[in-house]
């Protein structure tokens, strides 16, 4: 996604629909870190989190999806969604964390970095 400025060309992160029946099977064929987030169509701060994705420039080698929440029940109760926007980093295939940030584009990419350098948490659901 390119967005053209006054000042010349703003590249933003580019956000790619991730169909649920095809799930796994992306995140399981990337072996850079990759963020999803579920959103819904009524959800504000889901498109706050859009915009503020929309400011920021690429994470290197960070791959970023979305998922749209009401069509994948299954995700949602498998990964124990109960607010939206959920945020998830994805490393090797492999659930990772958790992403909790405050909406803005410097905690945003703070929050994605500090999840990439934690251990993967233990269990998930």
């Amino acid at each position: 996604m390119t967005q053209f400025m006054a000042t010349g060309y703003h590249i933003s992160v580019q956000i790619d629909p991730l169909n649920p029946l095809d799930y796994y099977a992306v995140l399981d064929e990337r072996t850079a870190p990759s963020v999803v987030i579920f959103t819904g169509p009524a959800c504000g701060a889901c498109r706050r989190l859009k915009a503020v994705l929309a400011e920021m420039s690429p994470i290197p080698g960070v791959a970023v999806y979305e998922v749209g929440a009401e069509r994948a029940g299954g995700l949602v109760e498998e990964l124990e969604i109960f607010h939206l926007p959920a945020l998830f980093l994805y490393q090797d295939g492999d659930l990772h964390a958790e992403i909790h940030a405050i909406l803005r584009p410097d905690a945003l990419r703070a929050a994605i970095a500090a999840a990439r350098c934690a251990p993967p948490a233990v269990e998930w659901p």
